[in-house]
């Protein structure tokens, strides 16, 4: 069975091979909000959209200046994009600077460097030495029985959910690539339990929560939803609890912050709290 830093090194690898690709798309979204007057509130909100996603899954990997940088500039744009003030030339050449900045600190991302890395390098050390140890703890809960449907556009973030799923020893899981093939799909899984990113499109986590408790998803009403996200407010949280989300997980998260989680929501009868885990 791989260790766990080969399986964290898999993934980190992998997203730090596709971060130049991601940086570049984000460039040319920045110059076409730039230029197309016509289009430009949506140009900023398609790079909002991706800035978010991006900043997002560089925390998850263990690369937090590079993450909070993003989703600092992403919240200068959802300002922009909220006020009813035209976006000026001044406004893009500052975005242009912080783009700048960003594609340097990206540019010497490295897979050593990575805080994600370096927990499972530890923990591998741990349980190494530890191997001869008979365990004293209390057995983990079970979650084999569990039926769990995931959702996120970042590829990155579903690698890792896939892992850490696998790590819980769930034998019926599923991971789709947006909140619309979940719709599609999860009626053959018949989950018990919904993860799922709050931002993405065409269906948004709040999307897909509001249409399970209205009905008309196929799936029970009274599924239980978790909702990942990068924004940890409370007016946020509340606006999503109103909705039916039943429990949030900022990321970046961990192993043991997604067991609390499944946990927490299968004995909840009190409102949704957000958990940084």
């Amino acid at each position: 069975m791989p260790s766990e830093e080969n399986k964290a090194s898999t993934i980190v690898g992998d997203y730090c091979v596709k971060l130049p690709e991601d940086m570049r798309s984000v460039t040319n979204l920045m110059e076409r909000a730039s230029k197309d007057q016509l289009d430009s509130l949506n140009a900023l909100k398609a790079l909002y959209a991706e800035l978010h996603r991006m900043g997002g899954s560089a925390l998850c990997m263990g690369y937090p200046f590079l993450g909070e940088s993003m989703r600092e500039l992403s919240n200068v744009l959802a300002e922009k994009i909220a006020s009813t003030e035209q976006a000026n030339g001044r406004f893009y050449v500052n975005i242009a600077q912080q783009m700048e900045s960003l594609a340097r600190l990206a540019s010497h991302i490295r897979p050593e460097q990575s805080q994600f890395l370096q927990t499972a390098q530890r923990r591998d050390s741990a349980a190494a030495e530890n191997a001869n140890v008979k365990p004293t703890a209390a057995k983990p809960e079970d979650f084999s029985t569990r039926r769990v449907a995931f959702a996120d556009d970042d590829s990155t973030i579903r690698a890792l959910m896939r892992n850490i799923l696998s790590d819980l020893e769930l034998e019926a899981f599923e991971v789709y690539e947006n909140g619309e093939k979940l719709l599609l799909k999860a009626q053959l899984l018949k989950p018990d339990l919904i993860i799922t990113d709050w931002l993405m499109a065409p269906v948004s986590g709040l999307d897909l929560v509001q249409t399970v408790r209205s009905g008309k998803s196929g799936l029970p009403k009274e599924t239980k939803i978790i909702l990942l996200t990068s924004i940890n407010t409370l007016d946020k949280v509340e606006l999503a609890v109103k909705q039916g989300a039943d429990h949030f997980l900022v990321k970046p998260f961990s192993v043991g912050g997604v067991a609390k989680a499944i946990q927490r929501v299968s004995k909840q009868t009190s409102p949704a709290t957000a958990s940084a885990a």
